[in-house]
């Protein structure tokens, strides 16, 4: 029964998105949540599905500012709107630069606000996070295989690439958080090279580039935990360090208190009751899954549905993931 009902919502979207019948079938009662990680220069080796490419993204934004009434997080669940169009609300996730270089002249553009999540520990650092060092790593081989568990994939190509990275950080989320590094040196060995990850496609914000964005009035900042953490595989202690750790560095970096946090992974299996209560007694006010799906005022305010935006969707599909289908 499950596959019989994917499969029908998974026809009923195609023909939604072919025949554009969200523009009949579009809810106003309902909030759209994108979420959004890096915004990429459209150079990568891999396409990896958390990169869009910033032409891509201008035109969804377009497309956003024309069809919807966009609001701030804050604003969408805590205001009244007069529903005239449907409600969307952009976010990303981890805290990319290039949220600041290619994002953010898109977002001033279209006059769309937007909120930022912050993995805090990588915030003005050449650090980035763990998926994105398996990307580079991958993008940057020049043979044809990688070893991994003892097997040889293939790499010799884009698509390749992209399946292998895919593979490596699928067995890579399912480890407790200080097993990743082992395991990372296992993929590409010790090569005394530290790499200075700003002057790649993966680098963090800066304070500056926070700062700018914030006296824009149109970013606003919450928590992503410290170091970008699946809570579900940490201890008790070690979920109140994480997060209480990354709202009081997103409070510094900002100058005001955090209100907003969005769970890493955010899967039905990587957050439970305890971490809303632990979040409810922060004084968080909204907190992001990534359980797919419309949202609306009434839902559970702190495991918000979101849309996740692929790299890999035409504007036909997307116009109708922005409606609901």
């Amino acid at each position: 029964m499950e596959l019989l009902n994917k499969i029908i919502h998974k026809t009923l979207k195609k023909i939604v998105s072919e025949l554009r019948l969200w523009k009949f079938i579009a809810s106003k009662n309902k909030i759209s949540v994108l979420t959004y990680h890096g915004i990429t220069g459209g150079d990568s080796k891999i396409n990896d599905f958390c990169f869009v490419c910033k032409c891509d993204f201008e035109k969804q934004m377009e497309f956003i500012s024309k069809n919807f009434e966009v609001k701030s997080a804050e604003d969408a669940y805590f205001k009244q709107h007069d529903k005239r169009k449907p409600i969307a609300v952009i976010t990303f996730d981890d805290g990319f630069f290039n949220n600041y270089s290619h994002a953010f002249p898109i977002l001033k553009k279209y006059n769309i606000p937007a909120t930022i999540f912050l993995s805090t520990s990588f915030i003005d650092s050449n650090n980035t996070i763990w998926f994105c060092k398996i990307i580079q790593y991958i993008e940057s081989r020049t043979d044809e295989v990688v070893i991994w568990k003892g097997q040889s994939i293939s790499i010799k190509t884009s698509s390749d690439k992209r399946l292998a990275s895919s593979i490596i950080q699928a067995d890579i989320k399912k480890l407790h958080p200080a097993e990743i590094n082992g395991e990372l040196n296992c993929l590409y060995g010790f090569s005394g090279n530290i790499i200075d990850y700003t002057k790649t496609s993966f680098g963090m914000l800066t304070k500056e580039s926070i700062k700018e964005m914030q006296d824009s009035k149109l970013v606003t900042f919450g928590a992503h935990t410290h170091n970008h953490v699946i809570l579900s595989r940490l201890s008790e202690n070690e979920c109140e360090l994480e997060v209480t750790n990354s709202i009081e560095k997103v409070k510094i970096l900002t100058g005001k208190e955090c209100k907003m946090f969005a769970y890493p992974n955010g899967g039905k299996d990587d957050y439970d009751d305890r971490h809303k209560l632990l979040l409810k007694n922060l004084n968080i006010d909204l907190t992001f899954s990534m359980k797919d799906g419309l949202s609306s005022k009434n839902d559970d305010l702190f495991e918000i549905k979101r849309l996740f935006i692929s790299s890999h969707i035409s504007m036909k599909q997307f116009a109708a993931q922005v409606h609901g289908y």
